[in-house]
C-alpha cells in the first residue's frame, strides 16, 4: 500500500528502518538487549539503503505523502513484530519453526484470499498467462518456502537484532542480480551504499562470534 503513495526509492529506505526498530523492540518484548555494535550497524544499513537509492531521487521531506509513511510505518510494525515473535518462541521452544512457516503462509494465504475476493475480485485471473504461473511459483519456492525456512530457523541460533540486520543484505543481492542476469551495471552509489551495508553486517557478526567465543568455558 504505501507504494500507492510513495516512490520505490522512498519506500525502499522507510523499510529498512526495521532492524533499528526490532533492536529497539527485542529489549522490551524479547528481553534481548541489543548491543551498541548492534544499534551502530542499524543506522548505518539506513545510510547504506540511502547512498544506494538516493541516486533514483529522494525529494525533500515536506514533499512526501503522510499516508504513504503511514502504510509504510505499519509494514515495518508488521515485519519488527514478526521478528520479536519468532525469536521469542524460539527462545522458549514452544513453537516448532517450520510449523510456524507453514502455517504463517496458510493462514496468509487465506487472508489474501479473502481480501482479494471482497476488495478486487478475480477479473484479472484472465491475463494470468503460464509464464506468470511459473514466476509466481518460482517466486513462491524461493521466497517463501527457501528464504523464509532458513529466515525462521536462524531464530533458533541468533538474537533478532542480529537477524534483521543480516537480511538487509537481500538489497546488496538485488545489486548483484540485476548485473548477472540484465547485465544493469551497479552505479557508483549503489556499490557505496552496499559497501556500507556490507559493513554494518559484518560488524555485527564478527562482534556476536568474538562474544560468543569470550562465553565459551576454558
Amino acid at each position: 500500500m504505501s507504494l500507492l503513495y510513495l516512490s520505490a526509492s522512498e519506500a525502499i529506505i522507510l523499510h529498512y528502518t526495521f532492524p533499528l526498530f526490532t533492536s529497539i523492540a527485542s529489549l522490551y518484548f524479547a528481553h534481548e538487549r541489543p548491543r551498541i555494535i548492534d544499534i551502530f550497524s542499524d543506522i548505518l544499513i539506513i545510510c547504506g539503503v540511502y547512498a544506494a537509492v538516493a541516486g533514483v531521487g529522494v525529494p525533500h521531506l515536506n514533499d512526501i505523502s503522510i499516508s504513504g509513511i503511514m502504510w509504510g510505518c505499519l509494514s515495518v510494525c508488521g515485519m519488527t513484530s514478526l521478528v520479536i515473535f519468532t525469536r521469542k518462541r524460539a527462545r522458549s521452544e514452544r513453537v516448532d519453526q517450520y510449523k510456524l512457516l507453514f502455517f504463517s503462509n496458510l493462514l496468509g494465504g487465506m487472508g489474501l484470499f479473502i481480501c482479494k475476493t471482497i476488495l478486487i475480485g478475480w477479473a484479472d485471473v484472465a491475463n494470468f498467462t503460464v509464464l506468470y504461473l511459473g514466476i509466481t511459483l518460482f517466486q513462491a519456492a524461493a521466497s517463501t518456502l527457501g528464504a523464509y525456512a532458513f529466515f525462521y530457523s536462524a531464530f533458533n541460533y541468533i538474537s533478532a537484532p542480529l537477524v534483521s540486520i543480516i537480511t538487509s543484505f537481500e538489497i546488496v543481492v538485488v545489486f548483484i542480480l540485476s548485473f548477472l542476469l540484465i547485465n544493469a551495471a551497479p552505479t557508483a552509489a549503489e556499490i557505496f551504499g552496499s559497501a556500507l551495508i556490507i559493513f554494518a553486517i559484518s560488524c555485527s557478526a564478527m562482534r556476536a562470534n568474538v562474544a560468543g567465543t569470550l562465553r565459551k568455558p576454558a
